[in-house]
């Protein structure tokens, strides 16, 4: 099929693999998030008994020696951090039983109470505010607050050698248990008292501002602060897109500019054996000042590509954060923040619990090195293909950059011809990198989020040993091309023979070289089957002719006038700049039946072998025809009885 054969073919199918492999690793990633996490049954922690709270959802959980955190959610909010032992079987006994919990599932049970009593509180409020309404006397939000805060009782209560927090609201119900200080809480790092009672009397006084202070977020005039505030960080957010569209369009008109120029330079290159003498020197002299000339526009082409996707990418960046923050703003959104953006504790490791968290998930999550804090799935997805597509953005511009720099300081004109060549390459061993570390980084996420489980293990185990099975060719053909391109055996415009294959060399890519022959068939030769290659081209050529003349011929006459032709070559103008030394004449080489044959060399500038050796053929042709001298003829002489003669008529 001809569109099969288009140069754009191969390359759009690259790109489409890319994005399908990155789609993949992201959805894999995903769906490691998701995977259910078994259920967990917890007695319940108050005193009655009985009780099962069944934790559903996955709470991250960070190591401090052998201390776990996990965070405490209140409204999608982190409201502060509680801790257990990582091995709870042998973290000792203690009179509470919140002590052989893990801490993530302690912090299930005190978000699930502090939820509660939160709702609790909401509905109080709005059967208040519903009388009140009745009575025309409806109390402002301070006013609510106030009476809240009479009814939300706190205290704390030492049971054994522990103290407990116990909340009550209002102060007619009986008090439930929201948090127990535990040998994990008084192990853990802490830059205030670690006695049990005074950690007991901080969490007893926070947790009581922490629940009004949330109640307070999900009144009217706090709902509509927060609509204000995301809809002018929404505006903010589409003016700096729409000026990074404006930007887009005009870098993409500047770069379509320069294309067109580059694909002018490309179809004007001159035939290196058409027109006339002159022509065709100047073009040889012009080559590499044009190869310099298309390897400028190509840097500046991925300079600007860099900069396009940047902006693009930029904007995606810009506005997953800006929805993620505008809902982090609205209660009933926040836990869709949190997924974007993911979870920090970063100013929790010493407070425990605490008002006011103002880590940054993402940045907390570089900073710390994924210790203090998680990134969100979304972002971590959008984050690895941002980065994957600028690397491979930002290598193609350096590429270019150090490839001119490298040519730039050369003298020898086939090193400067060399230059697209190693580009190609250097690019592509770029991409071959950025592919791998990308794939790295995503089997360690899934690894970290736990998806890669014993059995998948095994199974990738197996794929390994069977993709290394099946890509010894291809490690074969990668490392074949690289040393082609470290030994210089030759380059993209070289004359080769490779086999029993010929022709001018179109292409060398990391795993197959591409000739034209003069046919214009394309071959395409894997680079780890390459063992033999002759370079026609390579620094200089030479004509090497050789003539059979008739036996009875004056060799030091022809001898004579094949030097002597060869040396008006030598001495033409039109010719001389293509010929590098003056010819050699041999000698004969061989006596035979056919006659006597007489070789001469010519050494010429790379590929002008060929248009020097019929230039030469076509003068020495004209003077043999004028000197009277033939070509070698095969001769047969029968010896044997002399034949009749046929009798005359």
């Amino acid at each position: 099929m001809p569109f099969l054969r288009h140069p754009g073919f191969a390359d759009l199918m690259r790109r489409l693999l890319a994005w399908m492999a990155a789609a993949f690793g992201g959805l894999l990633m995903l769906l490691g998030t998701l995977l259910p996490v078994q259920a967990q049954f917890l007695p319940a922690l108050d005193t009655t008994g009985g009780q099962q709270v069944t934790s559903p959802q996955f709470l991250p959980v960070f190591s401090q020696g052998n201390v776990e955190l996990s965070p405490v959610f209140l409204d999608g909010r982190i409201i502060g951090s509680v801790s257990g032992f990582i091995d709870v079987k042998n973290s000792g006994a203690s009179s509470g039983n919140d002590a052989a919990y893990s801490a993530s599932q302690r912090a299930f049970v005190i978000h699930s109470r502090l939820q509660k009593i939160l709702t609790s509180m909401t509905t109080f409020t709005a059967r208040v505010s519903a009388e009140s309404v009745d009575s025309q006397r409806q109390p402002n939000v301070v006013q609510q607050r106030r009476q809240l805060a009479r009814n939300l009782h706190t205290f704390v209560r030492e049971a054994g050698s522990s103290f407990e927090v116990f909340l009550a609201f209002p102060r007619s119900d009986p008090p439930e248990l929201v948090y127990t200080v535990t040998p994990a809480d008084v192990a853990r790092v802490r830059t205030d008292s670690s006695e049990p009672v005074a950690i007991a009397r901080r969490v007893a006084s926070k947790v009581r501002g922490i629940l009004l202070d949330a109640w307070e977020e999900r009144q009217p005039p706090a709902l509509w602060r927060s609509a204000r505030r995301a809809g002018l960080g929404l505006l903010v957010i589409t003016l700096a897109s729409g000026l990074g569209m404006r930007l887009q369009k005009l870098l993409r008109r500047r770069q379509h500019a320069m294309s067109d120029r580059l694909r002018e330079l490309t179809l004007e290159a001159p035939d290196p054996e058409a027109g006339s003498s002159q022509e065709i020197e100047s073009s040889r002299r012009q080559a590499p000042r044009l190869v310099q000339l298309r390897m400028s526009l190509r840097q500046k082409l991925s300079l600007l590509s860099f900069y396009r996707s940047s902006l693009f990418w930029g904007q995606c960046l810009l506005w997953t954060c800006g929805i993620a923050w505008a809902a982090g703003l609205f209660y009933w959104t926040r836990p869709f923040s949190n997924w974007i953006f993911g979870i920090s504790v970063r100013g929790l490791i010493t407070t425990g619990l605490a008002t006011d968290n103002r880590g940054w998930p993402p940045l907390d999550w570089v900073l710390t090195l994924g210790k203090d804090a998680t990134i969100g799935t979304p972002l971590l997805i959008l984050f690895l293909v941002m980065i994957t597509r600028i690397s491979i953005k930002a290598g193609n511009f350096l590429s270019h950059q150090s490839v001119s720099r490298w040519a730039r300081q050369q003298t020898d004109t086939r090193a400067k011809l060399r230059a697209p060549t190693l580009s190609r390459s250097l690019r592509a061993w770029v991409r071959v990198g950025v592919y791998l570390l990308l794939g790295m980084v995503i089997f360690y996420q899934l690894h970290q989020l736990g998806a890669v489980t014993q059995a998948v293990a095994i199974l990738l185990g197996f794929l390994s040993f069977a993709l290394s099975l099946a890509s010894q060719n291809l490690l074969k053909d990668l490392i074949g091309g690289l040393m082609i391109l470290i030994e210089d055996q030759f380059a993209a415009g070289d004359v080769v023979v490779i086999g029993d294959q010929s022709g001018l060399v179109e292409s060398v890519g990391l795993r197959v070289t591409q000739l034209r022959n003069l046919d214009g068939e394309l071959i395409s030769i894997p680079n780890g089957t390459i063992t033999t290659v002759r370079n026609l081209s390579s620094s200089w050529s030479r004509v090497n002719y050789a003539l059979t003349v008739s036996i009875g011929a004056d060799v030091d006459a022809v001898m004579a006038l094949m030097e002597s032709v060869a040396q008006d070559l030598f001495r033409d103008p039109a010719w001389a700049e293509r010929i590098l030394e003056p010819p050699e004449m041999l000698g004969i080489d061989e006596i035979a039946h056919t006659g006597v044959l007489i070789r001469i060399l010519i050494k010429t500038q790379p590929l002008q072998q060929w248009p020097v050796g019929r230039e030469y053929r076509r003068r020495l042709k004209q003077a043999l025809d004028a000197a009277g001298i033939d070509v070698g003829v095969p001769r047969l002489d029968l010896i044997g009885p002399a034949l009749p003669r046929p009798p005359a008529p």
